[in-house]
């Protein structure tokens, strides 16, 4: 079995951070109402996961009523968008596992399967950045240090959690020495 070289895994941990805030807030304004009229974010007060990180971004943002109204109106502007995009990238991931899989090896329809795959992740990064542009320029000067601050401190912390499971494992995501 091949194993992942170091590149390769820095590659895949810093996609996954990357993905961790954005993502939050993104699902977040697909799935409605990312953010309430007062306090807090509609809708996710009983989810202690992915509600109560939204809460905090928020609240260490400081953001206003009137920004987290107009974070709300991006998310809802782009929410078709966003779940068209996730779509065919789950319906890639799938057709992928299905040529891997496959009774027959066929290297050619992999690769295919591959190329589907690679040009939804980038269909929807390029629309994951479109949003975080326009949310972007909601935010003060101020709440983009603190924004880059954040994303900094996650990916740390990801990377800490990284490194200590290849410690608990071995030397990676498949254990043994990589070469």
């Amino acid at each position: 079995m091949n194993r992942l070289n170091d590149a390769s895994k820095k590659i895949f941990l810093l996609g996954l951070v990357a993905l961790l805030v954005p993502a939050s807030l993104l699902f977040a304004g697909v799935r409605g109402g990312a953010f309430s009229g007062h306090s807090g974010f509609s809708g996710l007060s009983g989810f202690h996961g992915r509600g109560a990180m939204l809460h905090r971004i928020a609240d260490k943002l400081d953001l206003s009523e009137s920004q987290r109204t107009d974070i709300r109106e991006v998310f809802q502007a782009h929410r078709a968008e966003i779940k068209a995009e996730v779509e065919k990238l789950r319906t890639a991931r799938q057709e992928q596992t299905a040529a891997i899989h496959a009774d027959a090896f066929d290297e050619d329809a992999i690769r295919a399967a591959s190329a589907k795959v690679a040009a939804a992740q980038a269909d929807l990064a390029v629309a994951r950045a479109k949003i975080a542009s326009e949310v972007r320029e909601i935010l003060t000067p101020e709440q983009r240090v603190k924004a880059k601050a954040m994303m900094a401190k996650a990916r740390a912390f990801a990377e800490e959690r990284f490194q200590r499971f290849r410690g608990r494992t071995g030397e990676g995501p498949f254990g043994g020495d990589e070469e």
